[in-house]
């Protein structure tokens, strides 16, 4: 261009939008600078409508089981016809479709070696199980608001692969609204709601960026969820505000396209022909709020699919962490298979001082106990374990029996 004088103008193009309008003209010099001017754009043609279920509404239906009508009891029948619930849709996922919901990473190590938690459920029950118990039958916001899966409610901190995270394990609502996402994201990606709710963009900046893709946002989430606990396993810190903001996002997200009926259902080529094949209508669509925009061109992230996690091997009793400790220590074990587990601690005469787990049934997996020696002097004491495995019999008769016992120091 020529020395001068010029009025620089935005010319709208059919079927999109300004977000950030310039002013009419600017006016710009050669020889001077001027502060940058953003001239934002977003597609209007997206006239699909999406489909989000809420934490509450899945929190709500968790009493529910995957159900199915015989093929004998409906009329001109070919296939089982499946209930349009949500615990339809979960089981479908993970079951037939090789779906993946997964909140955290895998791989991580706290810095005395042992895994960082992540959760992954393998089967519908360990979904619903991680909205709802009986004992505490939901999920709300703690003490601090929102937090990482680093400790639980007992003050221990969690360890590696989770199948279920419930509210009385680890109160943390945010668990339940990533959670909620997955299950947003792969029903969507399985076709059961509008394909590429995955891709849609979310607009509003925050510790994540700023214009990211919803499988971004939770791709975001899972790293800060595992790799963020307290900066032990990152060389930075989080910053604890990430969290809020991460919670807000994905609650956002999560209302944006949900309605308020749970089984308006349609199928391809008749309810009575097909097997399981329902999808959900959408509600909303991405135009009807600023945070949310559909960009063409954006290839949907591919999402990985269920992989079989490795348990424990052997029965084991780790030393405590730490030790020496003052007044509060973990106890970690392994268990190769789901058992009734017993854990005392003893003073150096033999004598019980405080009874951790009282013939509790336990998950496979590394677990973890808590142990607060606040009113004990200081002094040597013993932790001593009993697990009885649970037989895969329908009876569920004791199978294989670990016993074991550790020293530890209290130094106060």
């Amino acid at each position: 261009m020529l020395p001068g004088t010029w009025n620089v103008t935005e010319h709208s193009q059919q079927g999109w939008q300004h977000t950030t309008p310039p002013p009419p003209a600017v006016v710009v010099t050669s020889g001077i600078t001027i502060p940058p001017i953003d001239f934002g754009n977003f597609y209007l043609h997206d006239t699909l409508k999406y489909r989000t279920f809420t934490y509450e509404q899945l929190r709500d239906a968790s009493q529910e089981k995957p159900k199915k009508v015989p093929t004998k009891k409906i009329p001109n029948a070919t296939h089982p016809w499946y209930a349009p619930n949500t615990a339809n849709l979960i089981e479908k996922i993970l079951k037939d479709e090789s779906g993946f919901m997964q909140v955290g990473q895998t791989g991580k190590l706290y810095p005395w070696g042992k895994p960082a938690p992540y959760l992954h459920p393998p089967k519908q029950g360990d979904v619903f199980k991680t909205f709802n118990d009986k004992k505490t039958p939901y999920h709300f916001n703690p003490p601090g608001g929102p937090q990482p899966m680093n400790y639980s409610n007992k003050g221990s901190f969690v360890l590696g692969w989770k199948k279920s995270i419930p509210p009385k394990d680890q109160n943390n609502i945010l668990i339940a609204e990533l959670l909620t996402l997955q299950v947003n994201i792969e029903a969507s990606d399985k076709g059961h709601t509008t394909p590429g709710l995955g891709s849609l963009v979310y607009t509003w900046p925050g510790p994540w960026g700023h214009n990211v893709t919803i499988d971004s946002l939770a791709s975001f989430g899972d790293k800060i969820m595992t790799n963020g606990v307290l900066g032990m396993i990152t060389p930075m810190p989080v910053n604890p505000t990430d969290y809020d903001s991460l919670y807000n996002a994905v609650r956002r997200i999560n209302l944006a396209f949900s309605s308020p009926v749970l089984d308006d259902t349609t199928t391809d080529g008749g309810w009575r022909a097909v097997p399981m094949k329902f999808k959900w209508k959408g509600a909303h669509s991405s135009t009807e709020y600023d945070f949310l925009i559909s960009v063409p061109g954006i290839t949907p992230r591919v999402r990985p699919t269920a992989v079989a996690e490795e348990l424990p091997k052997l029965y084991a009793l780790h030393q405590n962490y730490p030790n020496p400790f003052n007044p509060s220590t973990t106890i970690i074990f392994d268990l190769p298979e789901q058992a009734i587990v017993t854990l005392k601690i003893y003073n150096v005469l033999g004598q019980e001082v405080a009874k951790l787990l009282d013939h509790e049934s336990m998950d496979a997996g590394t677990q973890d106990v808590s142990f607060n020696a606040n009113n004990l002097p200081s002094g040597v004491y013993f932790y001593h374990i009993t697990a009885e495995g649970i037989s895969d019999g329908v009876d569920g008769s004791l199978g294989q029996k670990f016993v074991s016992v550790k020293k530890m120091l209290l130094l106060k």
